[in-house]
């Protein structure tokens, strides 16, 4: 009884740290290809590209590298609090490879985005939830 206690997610009621790492592949991809990118592409990056248009009087290449990388330092930071659930005590490393992992989807989902839309830059977060989850489900938690 105390392993179930303790091993339950706060937030979650009756989620627990195991159920949590058996989410299926389709739930991530779908997740993370949709409603991320439509926050942080759709929604963050073209409010920063709009606002930035209207601070410079033009869209140029400087704004939209900006954009992506405010963007995707949003991104990564979003994902912090996953590493709560995957580890009781969490190192530096696990960190740091969160964001920096997480920057580098943000940047190639932001650039997708921006020279082809929010379709593309979809297509290829749920490119790299496909590509990821065999990875991750290798690993152990502990």
């Amino acid at each position: 009884m105390i392993y179930r206690i303790k091993n339950r997610l706060p937030c979650c009621g009756n989620l627990t740290l195991g159920s949590f790492l058996n989410i299926g592949i389709l739930s991530r991809v779908f997740y993370g290809g949709f409603v991320e990118e439509i926050i942080f592409r759709w929604g963050i990056m073209s409010l920063i590209l709009w606002l930035l248009q209207l601070i410079l009087g033009q869209l140029n290449i400087i704004s939209v590298i900006i954009a992506i990388g405010i963007s995707s330092l949003l991104f990564a930071l979003a994902h912090l609090p996953s590493i709560k659930v995957v580890s009781e005590e969490p190192k530096t490393s696990m960190y740091v490879y969160t964001i920096f992992g997480n920057v580098w989807v943000g940047i190639f989902t932001g650039w997708a985005f921006f020279e082809a839309g929010i379709f593309s830059a979809i297509i290829v977060h749920m490119l790299f939830h496909i590509l990821w989850y065999p990875i991750q489900k290798m690993r152990t938690y502990k």
